[in-house]
This record gives structure tokens, sequence and C-alpha cells, in this order.
């Protein structure tokens, strides 16, 4: 271009230098304000720790705590000396960032100073490889800036998807780190201030027995309490690697269910809904009652009356289990008499 273009360009590129300067100098006063507020904080718990200290000192000279109880208590005022020696480190670090003195600070000073020498240059009508030289030169400074607002931009806790956010596991003002335990999941720990949701989903618990014939993409049908008259439609989304317990020792699985686009719109998160996995269609299927099948000898099969019309083991094959029924694949014939209770005192 020409020379006035030229000038235009380095007019534009002085001010966007002195621009990014003039941001970092101003700083972040909210950051600050939350690092002053961490300082707080950690110096109110140091307090709290070392009055508990004072107090169980003397309580354990005189015997009436354990001294692993005193030395607990002690801990935990080194404990607070640290995190009050951690936040106001951060502190420090906050404001040092916004002092002219900083390393982050000349560099975009420097560059401020060459795009405006490269001003000058322009308009005291300079060679044209002074200026080339120059425009490299403030391109560079260009890219230092950006590295800068880049850094800058990190400091900002962005989720990598959008969504919906379900649990909250730290509040304004908390102190986290890399390896706070947010929250105990079905399947781990998760180290997160917040959870976020791409939508809704149902989380199934499913027997062990049950979980062997659950699919992935299996149709499922789904009614909530809220609902009762209406059948929503899902399938299945994700299988559980591991098992869970709950309190009273009983063995489950998580099976995550996506919804359909109008289950989506009518439920709410924690809704409680019954789910049906629907199956591959049976026709002239042999079904007995579960109470039917019986295990001997490590056999899975049925006790059908013999000449005496007394219990007699016969081995079969199962297949799904449909209610409070059960599909016999193999071993019985259409008509078949089983037993569905024992006579009294009968022993096998």
């Amino acid at each position: 271009g020409n020379r006035t273009e030229e000038i235009n360009q380095a007019e534009a590129r002085l001010t966007q230098a002195q621009a990014r300067l003039n941001e970092a100098l101003a700083g972040n006063p909210k950051e600050i304000e939350q690092a002053k507020a961490q300082v707080e904080i950690a110096r109110s718990q140091l307090n709290l720790a070392q009055g508990r200290v004072k107090r169980n000192r003397s309580l354990s000279e005189q015997g009436a705590i354990s001294q692993d109880q005193f030395d607990q208590v002690t801990t935990e005022a080194r404990n607070a000396q640290a995190t009050l020696t951690e936040a106001q480190q951060r502190l420090e670090q906050i404001q040092n960032t916004k002092n002219s003195d900083s390393p982050a600070i000349e560099q975009l000073q420097a560059s401020v100073q060459e795009a405006a020498f490269a001003l000058q240059q322009l308009r005291n009508g300079t060679r044209r490889e002074e200026i080339t030289q120059q425009q490299a030169a403030v391109e560079a400074a260009q890219a230092q800036v950006r590295i800068v607002q880049v850094q800058l931009e990190e400091t900002v806790i962005k989720a990598p998807f959008s969504g919906i956010v379900s649990q909250e596991y730290a509040v304004e003002g908390a102190f986290v780190t890399p390896t706070t335990e947010a929250a105990a999941t079905q399947e781990g720990n998760s180290s997160a201030i917040f959870e976020i949701s791409q939508g809704l989903k149902v989380v199934a618990d499913v027997t062990e027995v049950d979980v062997g014939q659950i699919k992935p993409g299996q149709s499922v049908e789904i009614i909530a309490d809220a609902f009762p008259d209406q059948v929503f439609q899902g399938n299945v989304k994700r299988l559980p690697s591991a098992a869970v317990k709950d309190n009273s020792e009983v063995i489950s699985f998580k099976v995550q269910v996506a919804l359909s686009p109008e289950a989506q719109q009518e439920l709410l998160s924690g809704m409680k809904v019954n789910l049906t996995f629907l199956g591959d269609k049976v026709t002239d299927a042999l079904l007995v009652p579960i109470g039917a099948v019986v295990t001997e000898g490590g056999q899975t099969g049925v006790m059908v009356p013999n000449e005496e019309n007394q219990p007699q083991f016969k081995s079969v094959t199962i297949g799904s289990t449909i209610q409070d029924q059960i599909e016999i694949l193999e071993g019985l014939e259409p008509g078949e008499r089983v037993f569905i209770a024992l006579p009294k005192g009968f022993r096998n």
C-alpha cells in the first residue's frame, strides 16, 4: 500500500498496543477482592485452630484428652497456617501482575514504545527497509500481546461443552485445587466444582441378574410418577463398568438411558420413574412362573411330577425374564406340568 495506508496501520497498531498495556495495568479488581477474601477466611480459620490448640493443651496436660486428640488439633492448626500462607502468596501474585515493574507489563510497555517508534519513523519518511523491520517488530509485539491475552483468558474456567449445571460442589470464594475431591459418583471419584449435563438422562438401578440382558441402544419405556398415564420413550445409552453397593449391601448396576425429545420436554430432574427394557419380540414362547425355576447340582431346571406324582428335577434352558415369568427355551414341552411350590415335607 501507499505511505498513508502504512501510517494508518501503524497508528492502529500503536493504539492496540497501548490498549493492551492499559488493560494489564488496570488489573482485575474482582479477582484481587476474591484473593483478599480468601486470605481473611484463611486467617480466621488459623485463629480458630490456634485457639483450639491453646484450650486443648491445658486439657492434655490434665489428662482430660488423649495425646492423639491433641495431636489432631495441632495438625489442624498447621494446616490452617499453610492455607493462609498459600492464600497470601496467591494475593501477592495477583497484585504483582498489576505492578508496573512486572515482566509482563515491561514487555507490553516495550511493545508500545516499539509501535510508537515505528509510527514516528513512517511519518518522518524512513527508508523502506527500515519500515519493514519496524513493521516486523510491531507484529512481534502484537504476538506477545496475544500470548499475554491467552494467558489471561486461561484464568477463567470454562466448561468443555454447553449444558445445564445439575450439581454444584463449591461456592464462590471456596479454595479448590486440582486434587480437590468434589463428590463420589456412581463409578469413582470426580475432581470438579460443577456437574454439567447435556440434557436429561435416566440412571436406572438394575440387578445383577438382569443387567446381562441389557444392550446399548435397547428401547426403553418410561413411566413417571408425575405422569402415570403417559409412556415416554428412550434407549440405553451407556452400560456400567462396575457395580455399586447401597447401605444395605445390595449390589446393583447403574444403566444410563437417553430420553426422547418429548420426554426431555416433559420430565424434570429428580423425578422418580419406572422403566421397562424392551427385548426382541417372541412368539409362541413357553413361560413358567419364576418361582418354578430351581437349581440342583449347579444346573437350572424345574420340578415335574413323576409316575408317583412326586417332584422330580428336570434340567431346562431359560431365556428372558418377563415380569414374574421366565421363558423356557429347551427341556419342557407345552402343557407339561411343573411344581410352583413343593409339597410339605418333601426332601430332594
